[in-house]
Order: structure tokens, then sequence, then C-alpha cells
């Protein structure tokens, strides 16, 4: 299979370096449907279409030409975002139009316990949401990955806790900007980005976990300050 079989009219290349080809397209593109094809073989995942998908954009991450990886892109002016419901609207309502919310990531039981799979289609997800003008992601994580996106470089908002009625599992809302950090994977992708939103801009809107504010704060910042108060 060559790469013309993986585009179609509604699909697009984002990233090629041979083996590896990340495809972003709308429903209806084969990028699409092999990522509900992945999306089948998570437990706790359906692998029908829902209604957000409808106007989203999916990513999807080929290996040597066969679907290991994916997630989609919703932007608010595009529709009702996934779980929005749980999303602070102070934060929807200031930047909504540098605003995007990834979400459904998936990868393929061959691929689930190779990390760098996930970040090279992070990584290039993102560099593509800022082409488009995206400086912010809006996302939710369940408790026992919270740790993980935390050294991708996101931040937890405080009081955004809920229960997943569909995964059953305990999540916070958590957010990156494109503001350059040195340490974040995506230092790389953030480079000489402009009309960046810094930190300070978000906290001035809604308050990101220090560590301090949330009694029941999951952070691995809280975790290390509850430990030092301890001892």
């Amino acid at each position: 299979m060559n790469t013309e079989n993986l585009l179609d009219d509604n699909a697009d290349i984002v990233y090629n370096n041979g083996e590896i080809k990340i495809i972003k397209g709308r429903i209806g593109s084969k990028a699409y449907d092999d990522t509900l094809k992945l999306r089948s073989s998570e437990r706790d995942m359906s692998a029908q279409p829902d209604g957000v998908d409808q106007y989203s954009t999916t990513y999807c991450l080929y290996f040597n030409n066969i679907p290991a990886a994916a997630m989609r892109v919703t932007r608010p002016q595009e529709g009702i975002l996934d779980n929005e419901q749980y999303f602070p609207r102070p934060i929807i309502e200031a930047f909504r139009h540098l605003l995007g919310a990834s979400s459904r990531l998936v990868r393929s039981d061959e691929w689930r316990s190779a990390p760098w799979i996930t970040k090279l289609l992070m990584q290039e997800t993102w560099r593509d949401n800022i082409r488009l003008g995206i400086r912010i992601d809006l996302s939710t994580c369940r408790h026992s990955i919270l740790a993980y996106y935390e050294r991708l470089g996101y931040r937890v908002i405080c009081n955004t806790y809920f229960r997943n009625p569909f995964r059953n599992t305990d999540n916070h809302v958590m957010l990156m900007t494109a503001e350059q950090q040195k340490s974040s994977f995506f230092h790389d992708v953030f480079k000489n980005c402009n009309n960046i939103i810094t930190h300070t801009e978000i906290e001035n809107v809604m308050p990101l976990c220090d560590g301090m504010r949330c009694a029941d704060c999951p952070s691995t910042l809280a975790k290390r300050i509850k430990r030092r108060t301890k001892s």
C-alpha cells in the first residue's frame, strides 16, 4: 500500500518520514475509518461514530501504512466539544478563537506499550494545529495517566474533577498552552510560535493547580508538597 492509498478528498498528510505517516481527515475519509477500527480495540471506548466526530478532525498515525494510533481535535466554533459540560466556561469564553480540544486518543494493541508513538502523534498534531491558529489544548484525563500528561507539559485546572460516566474513571480537565517550556516535550513545536497565551493570562481567568489550592488535587506537584508537609 502506498501513501496515495491512504489519501482521499477529505484527508491530508501531516507528517511523513517514510515508514511513519500521520494523515488527518474528516468523517468519510480513510483516516477516519481506520480510526474507528482502532477505537474498536479499546475495551472502554465505543467504535461507533458520535456527534462530535461530525465536525472534528481526526489524526491517524500509520506505521508502514498500518494504523497504529489516532486522536481527534475539535474547535469550539465547529461545535460542542467532547466532555464540554466539564470544561470551565470562563476559559472557553475567553479563548474560544485560540482553543482546541483533543480527545479519543487510541493505540492499536501492537503499539500500546510504545509511548513514543503517542508522543509523536501528539507532537505533530500540535504542530499542525498551531499552523491553524490553535494556541491552547483542553483535554480530560483520567487519574491513572495524569502524571504522564504532566510530564508532557499539561497542567491540571483547579476544581474540575468529574467521574467519567462512560469509562467509569476519575478525571480532571487539563490544559496545555503553546507558551514555550524548555522542559516540555513540545519545546521544539512551540519554538518561534507567535500570538501565544501565557499561563499568567490563563490564571487571570481560571486558576491552574499549583498543588496548594485543591485539597484533593491529583497533580504530582500536590503530592510532592503533601509529602514534604508530612515529613
